[in-house]
């Protein structure tokens, strides 16, 4: 076999492999008093390590922000993000990408939170 067509090969498997690495993750989540939000954590670098999050409320507010983990997926991480109501929040990430929770405040509420199905 010609050493170019194995290359070029090797990169199409090798580019193939890397985008089925991106991927969303489900979040679901309340505060204590009862507000409800579901989303999705994107990562926009390779293993999970960081990127957007997108989070809808049961009342329709639509947060956004981001996450990075401290590591490749994980163990764990942060969380920030910003709501349409002018509400702020973080949070800590514990687990990895995929599964796992996380906890924080939104306007000084606790919330909690699951991460994968």
């Amino acid at each position: 076999m010609d050493k170019r067509l194995c290359v070029l090969a090797f990169l199409v498997v090798s580019v193939a492999g890397c985008q089925s690495l991106v991927s969303s993750v489900r979040v679901s989540g309340s505060t204590d008093d009862g507000e409800a939000f579901t989303g999705t954590m994107d990562d926009t670098e390779a293993y999970g390590t960081s990127g957007p999050v997108e989070l809808t409320t049961n009342r329709g507010t639509k947060c956004m922000g981001r996450h990075k983990y401290s590591g490749i997926i994980g163990p764990g991480g942060t969380v920030s993000f910003m709501c349409n109501d002018g509400r702020t929040g973080e949070g800590t990430l514990d687990g990895n990408w995929g599964g796992g929770t996380g906890r924080g405040t939104i306007a000084g509420k606790p919330f909690t939170m699951k991460l994968g199905s």
